[in-house]
């Protein structure tokens, strides 16, 4: 006796109600787990089984979710030739040599997009390499299923006082685990101590000695009694 195919048992088709990231877009049909479908997707109103026995109802609302699936595609490829267009700028802390502190992350990017007035979600923000430096960068932005666009992101530096950019040098090289720099909060605090102890020392070696109290020995032989001999 043939058994069942298993992937036949654990999954459903399913057609999407509305965009789910990282699974599809308003009107796809895709196949999914069969828990996921039941337990998550169907229960929330996300999406309907593709294999509904009602023909004519699922007939009747898969045209009507195709026609907002075009319009869905339409609105986002003319989205995509504004946001193709953009330069996103970030803003980050870096050193003199132009490396960040930290990184440039699809959060960041989500927040300039906001900036401009698109809202995406985060997890359609790609970055095609890590960012860790200055400079001209690139990220991909999913706005459908089937339309991706480029965009460009140039990463400034923020301003630093010297009193911030060696916090943050001194940072990255304890979490790097180097040796601070030269020239660092450290060694200037040591110098200055040393400085202080130098003058203290200077200023110590200024100062009269305190003077031997023969005034004390000179009031002690006046009041002291006569001998008999000077009555």
């Amino acid at each position: 006796m043939e058994r069942p195919d298993q992937d036949a048992v654990d999954t459903m088709r399913i057609i999407l109600i509305q965009d789910v990231p990282h699974l599809g877009s308003l009107g796809d049909e895709v196949q999914v787990k069969d828990g996921y479908a039941r337990n998550y997707l169907l229960p929330k109103g996300m999406a309907m089984s593709a294999g509904s026995k009602n023909a004519a109802h699922i007939a009747h609302r898969r045209k009507r979710l195709e026609g907002l699936r075009e319009q869905a595609i339409e609105l986002a490829e003319a989205e995509s030739e504004k946001v193709g267009n953009l330069e996103l700028v970030v803003r980050a802390k870096a050193g003199t040599n132009g490396r960040l502190f930290g990184s440039v992350t699809n959060r960041d990017l989500k927040a300039a997009l906001e900036e401009l007035g698109y809202t995406v979600d985060r997890r359609a923000i790609t970055l095609h390499a890590p960012i860790k430096s200055l400079g001209i960068h690139g990220a991909t932005v999913k706005l459908h299923s089937e339309v991706k666009t480029d965009v460009s992101v140039k990463v400034v530096s923020m301003e630093l006082t010297e009193e911030e950019l060696r916090a943050e040098e001194e940072a990255a090289a304890e979490a790097a685990g180097e040796a601070p720099a030269e020239g660092t909060a450290g060694e200037a605090a040591a110098e200055n101590a040393e400085s202080t102890e130098g003058e203290g020392a200077a200023s110590g070696s200024q100062e009269p000695a305190p003077e031997a109290a023969p005034e004390a020995g000179e009031a002690a032989e006046s009041q002291a009694p006569s001998a008999p001999g000077d009555a």
